[in-house]
Formats: C-alpha cells, structure tokens, sequence
C-alpha cells in the first residue's frame, strides 16, 4: 500500500472489475476514529490491479488512518475480493522523481519506468493530440515531441508520431522539468533518458 498526499493505492492479487466498483467500496478513516475522510474518487491502473483511492481531506506525515475494503469488489470470474482492513501511518515522500528503467523501446514510442506514481502536472494521466502539455516530452531535440502520453501508475508511455518517429540505435529521451507531479506535491526535474531502440 503505498500513500500519497490525498491518495491511497491499493494492489490486488487479480484484476478488478471496476465498472462495478464505487467509491462506497471504501472507506478511510482515522485510527482514533474521529476523522471520517470522504472517498472523492478512485483511478485504476495496471490492468485493474491497482486502485488509487482518493481522499478529499489532506493526510499528513505521521497521520495514522484506517483503510477498510468491503469485500463487495468483484474480479472478471465474478469472486469477491475478500473484505479487509488496513491500518496505515502515513510517511511522506520527497524522494525526485527519477527514470529507473524502460521496456518496449521502439521506432513509435517508449515506455519509462518511474521510481514512484506520478501523475501529469494538471492531474490527469494522459494526454493527446495538440495539449501544449506534449512539447514536455520529446526525444533528441525539442522538435520531436511527442503524439501521446500515458501514466499507468509509475510507467509513463511516450508515444511518437510517423514524422517524429525515434531512430534505432541509441536515442535519449526528455521530460522537462515540472511535467509530473507525484502525490505529494512534487515535480520532476528535467529527466533525460538513454535508450536503445529497436526497429520495428
């Protein structure tokens, strides 16, 4: 489990179904049980097995809560998750945001493994078409942006144009510094990424 300013993320053993899942699944509250935090929303991930459960009160280092799952989630073969209940202290993370590995590493886009979850700096977790948002991620120089982007959880998908594509061989990759946000507030310094393409 891992705890973010106003997010919980819990991992699942299966994928989720979570076109029946909802926000009353769960339910956060303060160890001392005097502090109700309202479930403002959840963010899969990962195939469905994570969950960001998000809190509309702050939480705060060193804030122990209580994390209870009613044991009405569901996975695809339609078996409940069993009903549990966590308690968690909060720690907070000030760690930079840094690329710790890739994968998929080919002529149309890469995928970058990130140190922690991140979200893009205006809180959503994709972006397309003409975002000016995309003139952050680009490879080589700045005028080979990038066509998409995609968080899921801690792997950002950079994806490239026909026109932009990368080279095979070594290429180098940028995030430009305040692109990401992670859950406590952070954003990323400029990030530059050494990889090996592979033709297609």
């Amino acid at each position: 489990i891992f705890i973010g300013q106003n997010d919980i993320k819990v991992t699942f053993s299966e994928p989720m179904d979570n076109s029946k899942a909802s926000r009353s699944n769960f339910d956060v509250e303060s160890a001392d049980g005097k502090t109700s935090y309202r479930v403002s929303g959840l963010n899969w991930a990962k195939a469905n097995t994570e969950v960001t459960v998000e809190v509309s009160k702050d939480l705060e280092d060193g804030d122990k809560i209580v994390l209870e799952i009613d044991g009405k989630l569901k996975d695809y073969a339609g078996f409940s998750a069993s009903k549990k209940t966590f308690e968690l202290t909060v720690k907070e993370d000030n760690r930079d945001i840094e690329v710790v590995s890739y994968r998929n590493a080919k002529e149309d886009g890469v995928i970058l493994i990130l140190n922690k979850n991140v979200k893009l700096e205006n809180g959503k977790y994709e972006v397309t078409g003409n975002d000016d948002a995309l003139e952050d991620f680009y490879h080589t120089n700045s005028k080979n942006k990038a066509s998409e982007v995609k968080i899921d959880g801690n792997e950002v998908a950079i994806s490239f144009g026909e026109e932009e594509e990368m080279p095979a061989g070594t290429v180098y990759v940028f995030i430009d510094g305040e692109a990401l946000v992670d859950f406590w507030g952070n954003e990323n310094n400029s990030l530059r990424t050494k990889i090996e393409v592979v033709a297609d």
